[in-house]
């Protein structure tokens, strides 16, 4: 950016200091000799600084101002799209870091899904065990019932057994 402003003052610079060198020729050797006029005619063919040829100085001033004018603008022109070459660089950027954030999140937003999952699905198992434990509990309390049962009843059978002996040989 500094190098096109230093090079648009010295664009500008040059292009004045060529019109006032063109007017300065111009009025020493116009004065009206044809040699003067020659050596003007084969300047401005050979070099930058054009020098008119009919000796009038009003229109050699018009056209390095149209000069400067066109040099400036396209300096001006040249300044602009870089200026906004460089905004479209520093929005770039700006959007990247915004794409980066985004990622960022939504890799946070999914790294705690996961987690939500993971505990969910631990805890359904855990619920599961414990249902498991439970009907487990119930089985072997209804387990032990029946072998309380089973006692009871070879108990009772062994007193009937018992009692029948004793009335078999009471009688």
């Amino acid at each position: 950016m500094k190098f096109f402003t230093s090079a648009a003052v010295l664009a500008l610079f040059l292009t004045t200091t060529q019109s006032s060198h063109i007017e300065l020729s111009c009025e020493e050797k116009c004065p009206g000799d044809n040699d003067a006029r020659l050596k003007s005619v084969l300047e401005a063919l050979a070099g930058p600084p054009s020098a008119p040829s009919c000796g009038c100085s009003a229109s050699s001033e018009e056209k390095p101002a149209k000069k400067a004018k066109s040099s400036a603008k396209s300096v001006k022109k040249a300044i602009e799209k870089m200026e906004e070459k460089e905004e479209k660089k520093e929005a770039l950027k700006e959007t990247k870091k915004a794409v980066a954030k985004v990622k960022k999140e939504a890799e946070k937003a999914a790294d705690k899904a996961a987690k939500a999952a993971e505990t969910e699905k631990v805890t359904k198992t855990i619920e599961k065990m414990e249902e498991k434990a439970e009907k487990k509990a119930a089985t072997d309390e209804t387990k032990k019932n029946l072998e309380k049962a089973a006692d009871a009843a070879e108990k009772t059978a062994e007193k009937a057994e018992k009692t029948v002996e004793k009335t078999v040989t009471k009688g």
